[in-house]
Parts: C-alpha cells; sequence; structure tokens
C-alpha cells in the first residue's frame, strides 16, 4: 500500500509535466510554407530564444509558464506566410494547452512584454 510521500512526489511530478511540456521551459516552433505546418525547433535550454529570431521566419514561442503561445514574424516574410501561422497557431495551442493565450509579434514593433519573455 502505498505511504502518503510516494502520493504526493507522484503528483508533483505529474504537475511538473502539464506546466513544463517536454522539461522545457520554452518550445520554439519554425514554419515551413512548403509542408505547410510548425516544426519544433531543438535547442539547448541555455541559449536564449532570441538567437532563432530571423527577418525571414515566422516562429512560434510557447511559453507554458505563463500560458501564453507568441507568434512572432519576421519583417520580410509574406502575406500567405502570415495567414498560413495565424490558422496553425490554434493546433500547436491545443496540443499544449486550450487556455493558452495567442499573441501575434512584428519583427521590429515588439511589445515589451515579448521583449521581457526574450531576456
Amino acid at each position: 500500500m502505498p505511504n502518503e510521500n510516494n502520493i504526493s512526489e507522484n503528483n508533483e511530478s505529474i504537475e511538473q509535466d502539464i506546466s513544463d511540456p517536454k522539461g522545457k521551459s520554452v518550445l520554439i516552433f519554425k514554419l515551413d510554407v512548403e509542408l505547410e505546418d510548425f516544426k519544433e525547433i531543438s535547442y539547448e535550454n541555455d541559449l536564449p530564444p532570441k538567437q532563432f529570431l530571423n527577418h525571414n521566419r515566422i516562429l512560434l514561442f510557447v511559453d507554458p509558464e505563463h500560458s501564453r503561445i507568441y507568434i512572432w514574424e519576421g519583417s520580410n516574410v509574406t502575406v500567405r506566410m502570415k495567414f498560413l501561422s495565424a490558422q496553425l497557431a490554434s493546433k500547436v495551442r491545443d496540443k499544449y494547452g486550450i487556455d493558452y493565450r495567442i499573441t501575434t509579434v512584428d519583427d521590429g514593433d515588439e511589445t515589451l512584454d515579448f521583449k521581457q519573455f526574450l531576456a
């Protein structure tokens, strides 16, 4: 029969899994226009997410700590890419947390909130 300590430890690990998908603090996805889908970018947790910003890309950042999803749109992306990212973002959100708030951020017009997130 399990004791209370084991039950408590199991609950803590479940809560950790929910609040931190795949054990990462931030998940980063790149829009693949040909496949019309977001593809996860593998990276080391100690690298800053801002290193992936590129004027020719659309990136999607999943922040499980704050239940936020940011769609960052580079300044050189097409209208089609922006349309695709808006359509596909809800698919990613549904995978990680339906209560996550999606925010679109334009290259060169980043909000203070987004800048703090990248820091």
